[in-house]
């Protein structure tokens, strides 16, 4: 059994050859100021480039690094899971390779979960570095989200990161959410515990430019959505069901008879398709955890 740690920091790396050395130094140096015992947990998502070389350099360097190498590019969230169910430590960084998230936030987190006496805490965004249309697909995804969503559900707005601090039995709760193609922060939101947030500064790419193309960022929204949306499809139902409604009172009124019957059979048909999401979901909470990543090596 491996040894305990005061605090884990888990990264997923892609495509991040001439970081890797950059983001371990930067870690290295906030961390030992707060004087915790420590392991940093690199998690290569099959990366095209030498990002398993730079990460072997680092390993070989330091026996507190960890290195975990993915047969094939699994995504980001199944890299976080991987991470999470690798890491040994009471608390637990999850933060993004590029150094957009910057180490020496650490400390804000960390009087945070001590001051507040929270489970976890959340970064927030005071401004994101990203692009006009990068921002304009994440406010739609979080509108789209938080409309289908329960209300028992943790809202951190549109401005969150995957920056977090988190204590272990958040940890141990996250571990047993796995989900194919479920993502962190949504499952993070459904995590029943005391949080609060920190306002940290989205910085510049260290080097390059996202892997997240149009295409790639659609299918992840849409992904999510699809797996995380029924935890308030009651939300879905009763708009739909509203919809219905709505056909049938411009069926009353004969001059919009034919607009009523498009608006009935288009709620009907999402009415019963919303309640057959609800039924699958059920059936798929109940089901085995699902393999999401398969490990290829791992170092230290």
């Amino acid at each position: 059994m491996q040894q305990s740690k005061d605090i884990s920091i888990i990264t997923p790396v892609y495509k991040a050859e001439k970081i890797v050395a950059e983001l371990v130094a930067e870690i290295i140096r906030s961390i030992e100021q707060e004087t915790l015992n420590y392991e940093i947990i690199l998690v290569e998502d099959a990366s095209p480039d030498a990002s398993w070389k730079a990460i072997q350099n680092a390993c070989a360097s330091n026996s507190n690094i960890k290195g975990v190498r993915l047969e094939k590019n699994f995504g980001q969230h199944a890299a976080i899971q991987c991470g999470l169910e690798q890491c040994v430590g009471d608390l637990v960084f999850v933060m993004d390779c590029d150094l957009q998230h910057q180490p020496r936030d650490f400390q804000k987190f960390l009087e945070s979960i001590k001051r507040e006496n929270t489970d976890f805490v959340v970064g927030i965004h005071q401004k994101r570095n990203h692009s006009f249309f990068k921002n304009v697909i994440a406010f739609i995804f979080y509108k789209l989200y938080g409309v289908f969503i329960g209300e028992n559900q943790v809202s951190f707005g549109k401005e969150l990161s995957n920056f977090t601090l988190l204590k272990r039995n958040v940890v141990d709760e996250l571990v047993l959410k796995r989900r194919k193609g479920a993502h962190f922060l949504m499952n993070l939101r459904t995590i029943k515990q005391n949080y609060s947030v920190v306002h940290i500064e989205h910085s510049n790419r260290f080097e390059g430019n996202s892997s997240y193309s149009f295409i790639k960022q659609y299918k992840h929204g849409l992904e999510g959505l699809g797996v995380h949306t029924h935890l308030g499809s009651f939300n879905m139902i009763f708009v739909f069901f509203a919809v219905l409604c709505l056909g049938g009172v411009f069926m009353i009124n004969n001059f919009l008879f034919i607009p009523g019957v498009i608006f009935s059979f288009i709620g009907l048909i999402m009415l019963i398709l919303a309640y057959s999401v609800r039924r699958f979901n059920r059936i798929l909470e109940n089901a085995e955890p699902q393999q999401i990543f398969r490990i290829q090596e791992v170092l230290n």
